[in-house]
């Protein structure tokens, strides 16, 4: 029996291309496939590093908190005795840990250059700079508004 050419066509030619297109259907999906998932897993890797640098920096951010609410409590002891009138020894020593405290802070925080404390008369009795403990800053603008009981920063710049 002869076959028609109609027959043979589709014998010949449209059943090798069916085959053919299915099997590169079949090797691009399983190639689209694997690239998928290899594409997820390396940008899920990439998500849990920077997870895991950014809870690194909140566990250092915190850790520095905490270390410095334990510095301002030697900051206020120092302004309250202070305010006092402490004995001579006492404010040596309240000083030297007002002194520690300022330079640990301005140590935690790289954009603190230096720092100070002011008592209500605006004389500076602690500072990362022992030179300016006794100045007076009364008539400073930042402690002026300070003194209203607003909050008060001023952003110096050396001229060195």
């Amino acid at each position: 029996m002869k076959l028609k050419l109609m027959s043979r066509m589709l014998l010949f030619i449209l059943i090798p291309a069916l085959v053919g297109l299915v099997l590169v259907a079949g090797f691009s999906f399983y190639s689209a496939r694997n690239a998928l998932i290899n594409q997820v897993a390396e940008e899920m890797t990439l998500i849990v590093e920077n997870q895991k640098s950014e809870l690194s920096n909140i566990t250092s951010l915190l850790r520095d908190t905490i270390r410095n609410a334990a510095n301002l409590s030697r900051l206020r002891n120092l302004l309250q005795e202070s305010h006092a009138g402490m004995f001579p020894e006492r404010a040596a020593e309240l000083r030297a840990g007002a002194q520690l405290a300022l330079s640990e802070l301005a140590g935690n925080y790289g954009l603190i250059h230096s720092g100070g404390v002011i008592d209500a008369n605006g004389v500076v009795v602690a500072h990362t700079n022992p030179d300016m403990i006794g100045t007076s800053r009364k008539d400073r603008q930042y402690f002026q508004i300070s003194m209203q009981g607003r909050d008060a920063v001023e952003n110096l710049q050396s001229r060195g």
